[in-house]
């Protein structure tokens, strides 16, 4: 499995045990995966290292199936850019990973609560574009955990995810995302 993304999927990051780590631990995953966790923090959806990446990831041995898990853009909401360009950025990237025959699981971005700027109506579109970037499977994320001033699941920084809110993201996909079918 590959964690890709920005610091909501880098377990090194403020948190000490993101869903990525916690998935990687749960009964339909724990079997058949080795996580690399590739996510770099502050990362836009179009850098290239991103993208560069991908060329790095283990190849798939005949039969051998490889998860590609991403989630990324609060950043690029954060630096206005608009949804089109990373819904692009995004169906760039899971294009690639499917190249090397990677299944891809996209997971919405949670809301941060930055209503100022106008930033929110960016993430609720990048959200609602997910379903046309050619990923195998999406995670309602922004659904999962609507309320980012519940301090049980997000961080005083109201973007960060805390173990419990990790915990609710990979319980999800571990229930509903079989790995095995995907």
């Amino acid at each position: 499995m590959i964690f890709e993304g920005d610091s909501l999927s880098n377990p090194n990051f403020i948190d000490p045990f993101k869903w990525t780590e916690q998935l990687a631990l749960l009964p339909n995953y724990a079997p058949f995966c080795h996580p690399q966790f590739t996510a770099v923090s502050g990362s836009l959806s179009g850098s290239p290292g991103a993208l560069d990446r991908i060329t790095n990831y283990p190849t798939l041995r005949n039969g051998e199936q490889g998860i590609y898990f991403l989630l990324i853009g609060i950043n690029d909401v954060l630096s206005n850019v608009a949804s089109s360009p990373i819904l692009a950025n995004i169906t760039t990237l899971i294009a690639a990973a499917k190249a090397l025959d990677y299944r891809c699981v996209v997971l919405e971005m949670p809301s941060n609560g930055n209503t100022n700027g106008g930033t929110e109506p960016v993430r609720v579109a990048v959200n609602a574009g997910l379903t046309g970037v050619g990923a195998d499977a999406i995670v309602p994320t922004a659904t999962l955990l609507p309320d980012w001033t519940n301090l049980t699941y997000f961080n005083p920084d109201r973007t960060h995810l805390t173990t419990a809110g990790g915990a609710v993201i990979a319980d999800w996909i571990n229930a509903n995302i079989n790995p095995q079918t995907l």
